[in-house]
């Protein structure tokens, strides 16, 4: 993660990024499902708590190019 990161999504086009994010947040959701069962069956959840932290990032990052290219086409 860091500024190689941030770059790529920059140079992604917006419909590219859009999908990529979709993705994301529908990876994001599984693995949040997955955890929660894994918890409930007393399983340690510790590797889908990292995969949730960097989906999180990931998404976070993600939303604010597209609220920034949105601004950009609004002004």
């Amino acid at each position: 993660m860091g500024k190689n990161t941030i770059k790529f999504y920059e140079e992604l086009k917006t419909e590219n990024l859009q999908n990529l994010l979709k993705g994301l947040e529908t990876a994001h959701y599984n693995t949040d499902y997955i955890m929660s069962e894994v918890e409930k069956n007393g399983g340690s959840v510790s590797s889908f708590e990292n995969k949730i932290s960097d989906y999180q990032i990931d998404i976070s990052l993600i939303r604010m190019e597209l609220n920034k290219r949105l601004w950009k086409e609004s002004t």
